[in-house]
């Protein structure tokens, strides 16, 4: 597929975006987009995203409710927080509070499942239900520690490439090697928000993590969701997290990688949607695109 019919599609993605809105939050800037009214469904991105990879999920489930989907901070708009998980708790908290977005159901997707996870170890009483997406707990590495592999890697990547480089590197390993083109494409165009400021920040937070012993006491409805091909979160480390909760609901997002929300976006919506019914039952039939 040529560069030029690449670019045409990810700039028909991006047209079809909410336009991101900005909040100071202790002179912090933080971006956001919205959709929809209704009960608040707030969603956290992963390591190579931003607001708009939720593009099909802001479009998708607007319908019946309140879709707000965050930069996280040093994505994007947003400004930079603290390098601990406590710091990006208090800022999505913080966000929702100033959105008046209370009680929210929060979808986290990997690094931001992380994220919604310790926000619910920390408030499970300002939340309604959290749903974990191709996520894990944490590492549990001592604080101060040399960063893993898996993270200097990412950093080294960043400072010695283009960021068009980089951001297609990164948006071919989410998916599988067969993959829609298109796919491939606006996952890289959502990876361009990545810094390597940012990337030291949200590793080292997901490093010295391990969210298992507060969600496994945690009285909340969960639900794990996990991809049959996913690359990036291993099936034993998957494995490994269902077994530590056994309380949650498990779901299997068939077929796809670890990028399901735009790689089958329909049936992510479906299975997304589908937890919001449970959550909140009093709400009329709608549209599961």
């Amino acid at each position: 597929m040529s560069n030029e019919i690449n670019r045409r599609r990810t700039a028909d993605h991006k047209a079809l975006l909410p336009a991101k809105q900005m909040i100071r939050i202790n002179g912090i800037p933080l971006a956001y987009r919205e959709a929809g009214e209704g009960s608040p469904v707030f969603l956290l991105h992963g390591m190579n995203g931003e607001s708009g990879s939720w593009r099909h999920q802001l479009h998708g489930l607007s319908d019946r409710y309140r879709v707000i989907a965050w930069d996280a901070p040093g994505y994007g708009a947003s400004g930079s927080v603290g390098s601990s998980i406590e710091s990006l708790s208090e800022a999505a908290f913080s966000l929702i509070k100033e959105l008046g977005a209370e009680n929210p159901v929060l979808v986290g997707h990997s690094m931001g499942g992380v994220v919604a996870g310790q926000m619910a170890i920390e408030r499970p009483d300002s939340l309604r239900a959290l749903v974990l997406s191709c996520s894990h707990w944490g590492y549990g590495r001592p604080v101060g520690e040399e960063l893993m592999p898996r993270y200097s890697k990412r950093i080294d990547e960043i400072r010695s490439m283009s960021i068009e480089e980089f951001a297609q590197l990164r948006a071919s390993r989410m998916v599988d090697e067969d993959a829609d083109p298109e796919v491939v494409a606006f996952l890289a165009e959502m990876s361009k928000a990545v810094t390597a400021e940012a990337l030291e920040k949200v590793g080292r937070a997901n490093q010295e993590t391990d969210t298992r012993p507060g969600l496994s006491k945690l009285d909340l409805p969960l639900y794990l969701l996990y991809a049959e091909k996913d690359r990036v979160i291993k099936k034993e480390r998957t494995k490994e997290f269902i077994q530590a909760l056994p309380a949650a609901r498990v779901m299997l997002l068939a077929g796809v990688g670890h990028a399901p929300y735009v790689e089958d976006a329909a049936n992510y919506n479906r299975t997304v949607r589908s937890i919001l019914e449970e959550v909140w039952p009093d709400k009329p039939a709608g549209n599961a695109s």
